[in-house]
């Protein structure tokens, strides 16, 4: 294997040195220690002084023993004179020398020596701490606003795609049903499907008209179209997922066009409690098992929806178009049921406890607080008490 050749040194070009998180990790300690050990030093200067005098040596007494020496104790200074006296031939010479006593530092020197160093490094030490604390402070609030700004777009970029989305949807659906006809197109489809399966000779061969007919149609197939809704409508419906708004929309949308029960959508059990579904559109949808808790449904047409088993405690229902629903073993506990049309419903096993219901007693200002309709009665199905019940007629 040959060997590649080695780059000459005005080939190597020196890169500078980075410290790596180690260094710095290490630098930083050391600086901390650093910093203790000056307080310690501080606190030494200070305590010593105060061993050696006010306890005698006693704890220390090689301290003690050793402020001779150190200049902490008493200091005798001696002077000397020599003095030469001549008399009778004779010279005396004299020594004389004199210790001058110098006492010994007190706690209080000692104290206004170093109380003053010790004061300034204390101080040093504690705005260093403030500045530090404020730039820590600081870069965390620098951090949490950094972040906050970034969910901030995140969220606004995420509700603009949920709105393209949304708007995508209903063009392409709004053009499949003006423009290509396809409502007209599906009920054609079926019923000659139908016809199709319930006849028992072949089919005869389609007359000038009829070709002239289809000639002129789109050329669409109806349930191919159908089966692609569905499932852009689910698709939505998931990315949608705690954008309630923009769900009852779809489903509004849909219920209007009169192709809920085409698609047959499975919302069971389905999440939304405590969502505004004011005038919402769900006719024939399936709902059952649904959590639609405290939900406001004013208005909503819920015709021949089955809301078997839902979960409507609370929910404003008034004045809500629930005839034909189905709503066995739904739980409708404090729910409002003012001016609720509830003609042929199915109330089996429905827990209708502290439900409010309204009847021809009911005044003028009551139902102003419901609807806009005088007078307001609740509409049961027929040979249904609700007293029996166990509602409460609101007057």
């Amino acid at each position: 294997m040959p060997q590649l050749p080695k780059p000459s040194n005005s080939q190597i070009v020196s890169q500078p040195e980075q410290a790596s998180p180690k260094t710095l990790g290490s630098v930083q300690v050391f600086l901390k220690k650093l910093t203790k050990l000056n307080v310690l030093i501080v606190t030494a200067l200070i305590l010593l002084p105060i061993i050696l005098f006010d306890f005698q040596g006693k704890p220390f007494p090689w301290l003690w023993k050793a402020r001779g020496w150190t200049g902490f104790g008493e200091s005798v200074d001696k002077n000397s004179l020599t003095v030469k006296e001549t008399g009778a031939g004779k010279t005396i010479v004299k020594t004389i020398t004199t210790d001058k006593l110098e006492p010994a530092k007190t706690i209080w020197d000692w104290m206004g020596l170093l109380l003053a160093p010790a004061t300034l490094a204390g101080l040093g030490f504690w705005f260093e701490h403030l500045q530090t604390k404020a730039a820590d402070a600081k870069a965390k609030a620098d951090l949490e606003a950094t972040a906050y700004q970034a969910e901030q777009v995140r969220e606004r970029a995420a509700d603009q795609q949920r709105e393209e989305a949304l708007q995508n949807y209903l063009n392409s659906l709004s053009e499949l049903l003006v423009d290509k006809q396809l409502k007209k197109l599906l009920h054609s489809q079926l019923e000659k499907s139908e016809d199709n399966a319930a006849a028992s000779t072949p089919v005869s061969q389609p007359d000038k008209e009829s070709e002239d007919e289809a000639a002129a149609s789109p050329s669409i197939d109806a349930l191919a179209a159908l089966g692609v809704i569905k499932a852009r409508t689910l698709s939505l419906l998931r990315m949608f997922d705690q954008d309630i708004p923009r769900q009852a929309s779809v489903l509004s949308f849909l219920g209007d066009a009169d192709l809920l029960t085409d698609l047959n959508l499975d919302l069971s059990r389905s999440d939304w409690e405590n969502a505004d579904l004011k005038r919402v559109n769900l006719s024939g949808a399936k709902l059952n098992g649904a959590n639609l808790k405290t939900a406001n449904l004013k208005y909503a047409n819920l015709n021949c929806t089955d809301l078997s088993y839902a979960d409507l405690s609370g929910a404003d229902l008034s004045p809500a178009d629930l005839s034909g629903a189905k709503l066995n073993g739904a739980d409708l506990r404090f729910a409002y049921l003012s001016g609720t049309d509830l003609t042929d419903a199915d109330l089996t096993n429905a827990n209708l406890q502290q439900a409010q219901y309204t009847d021809k007693s009911t005044s003028q200002q009551t139902c102003k607080l419901f609807s806009n309709n005088y007078p307001c009665p609740t509409i049961f199905p027929p040979n249904f008490d609700p007293k029996a019940a166990g509602m409460k007629l609101v007057k």
